[in-house]
C-alpha cells in the first residue's frame, strides 16, 4: 500500500539544493541580463523615492511575491505545529453531540481512541496547525479506505514515498466507523498539514466542514542563498485528488460569515471557564435595533460563536434529513 503522504521535499537534501540552487541561477540569469526589460531610470524618483539604493535582487524577488504568493517570503516560515500543547477540551452536547476542541494534534491519540466510536463528533479545529506526522494519523483514524490516506500529497516525480499501511500509522488502536459524518470547524487559523488532510477527508464526504476559509499555509520553504531575508518555496502538501491551498486555503462547504475579531471572541469564552452548552445558549443583541422591522416581535439576534452554532445547526439538519442517527 502507498503511504497516505507523498512530499515535495523529498527525502534527500539534494534535491532541495539542487531546487533552490537552480532558482538562484535562473533569477542571476535575469539580473545579468544585457538588456534588462525595465530601465530603473525611468521611474521617477519622486513617485518612486529610494528605488535606485534597491538591489536588483530585491526587485525581482518583490515582484515574484506579488506575482505568485505564498511561493516567496520575506521573512522565515513559521515551524510546522502548535506553539502550545494542550489536553483535548470535550463535552457532551444534547442530541448525541460529543464536542471536542483540539489543539495539539500530536497529543490527540488517546482523545480520538476515547471517542471514535461517539454517534457524532463535532471538531473544532480553529487555530489548529499541525505537522505532516500529526495530519497523517488525523486521516487515518477517520477513514479505512486507501485511497482516502492517499489523500494527502504533493506531486513530485523526485519525492521519496515511504511504505506503510493503515495499521502502521494507527497501531493498535481502532479506526473511525465507515457509516459516520463528523462535522469539522475550521477558520483562517487552521494552517498546515491538517489543511490538506480535511481536504482530503471532506472530498472524501467523511466529514462536513463549517467555517471559514482556513490560512493557505501548505508549503515548506529554504532560504535563498546569498539573498539575505528571502525564501522560496521548495515543497507543498495538498491532497492528491484537490487544487494547491497554498495562499488560497480551504474553502468550507458550510461557510459562515463571520469576522475573525468576532469568531475570536467567540471561540475564547469556551477558554474562560464557559461551557460549549451555555454559549450555544447566549445571543448577542442586534447593534442597532432600529434596524429591525417594526412588525418584528424583537430584533434580530445573533450566536455568541457564530461558527460553533452554524455547526449544532448543520447536525440537526442531517439527523433531520436521516444522514445522521438521532440522539
Amino acid at each position: 500500500m502507498k503511504d497516505e503522504v507523498k512530499r515535495t521535499i523529498g527525502g534527500t537534501c539534494w534535491v532541495k539544493c539542487l531546487f533552490i540552487s537552480s532558482f538562484i541561477f535562473l533569477l542571476s540569469s535575469f539580473i545579468s541580463a544585457a538588456q534588462p526589460p525595465i530601465d530603473l531610470a525611468d521611474f521617477p524618483p519622486e513617485f518612486f523615492p529610494g528605488l535606485n539604493k534597491q538591489s536588483p535582487e530585491k526587485i525581482y524577488l518583490e515582484g515574484l511575491m506579488a506575482l505568485y504568493p505564498g511561493r516567496v517570503l520575506d521573512k522565515a516560515p513559521q515551524s510546522e505545529g502548535p506553539a502550545t500543547s494542550r489536553e483535548p477540551m470535550i463535552e457532551t452536547l444534547p442530541r448525541g453531540i460529543t464536542y471536542v476542541r483540539l489543539y495539539d494534534l500530536s497529543d490527540s491519540i488517546s482523545f480520538i481512541d476515547a471517542h471514535i466510536s461517539d454517534p457524532i463528533l463535532l471538531i473544532d479545529l480553529r487555530y489548529v496547525s499541525s505537522s505532516m506526522e500529526a495530519a497523517k494519523r488525523f486521516i487515518a483514524y477517520f477513514s479505512l479506505s486507501s485511497d482516502a490516506i492517499e489523500n494527502i500529497s504533493t506531486p513530485e516525480e523526485t519525492a521519496a514515498h515511504s511504505k506503510g499501511s493503515l495499521q502502521d500509522l494507527i497501531s493498535d488502536y481502532t479506526v473511525r466507523p465507515n457509516d459516520r459524518k463528523d462535522i469539522v470547524l475550521i477558520n483562517q487559523k487552521t494552517s498546515g498539514a491538517i489543511e490538506a488532510a480535511v481536504d482530503a477527508l471532506q472530498r472524501t464526504g467523511k466529514i462536513v466542514t463549517v467555517g471559514t476559509r482556513t490560512a493557505g499555509d501548505t508549503g515548506s520553504y529554504g532560504a535563498i542563498p546569498g539573498v539575505e531575508g528571502y525564501y522560496v518555496i521548495d515543497g507543498e502538501v495538498r491532497a492528491m485528488s484537490g487544487p494547491s491551498l497554498l495562499g488560497v486555503g480551504l474553502e468550507p462547504e458550510v461557510p459562515v460569515d463571520v469576522t475573525a475579531a468576532e469568531d475570536f471572541t467567540g471561540y475564547q469564552l469556551l477558554e474562560t471557564g464557559y461551557s460549549a452548552e451555555a454559549i450555544l445558549r447566549t445571543r448577542l443583541p442586534a447593534l442597532d435595533p432600529l434596524e429591525a422591522s417594526e412588525d418584528s416581535e424583537e430584533a434580530e439576534e445573533t450566536p455568541i460563536d457564530p461558527i460553533l452554532q452554524r455547526a449544532v445547526e448543520v447536525v440537526i439538519a442531517l439527523q433531520v434529513l436521516g444522514k445522521l442517527p438521532m440522539e
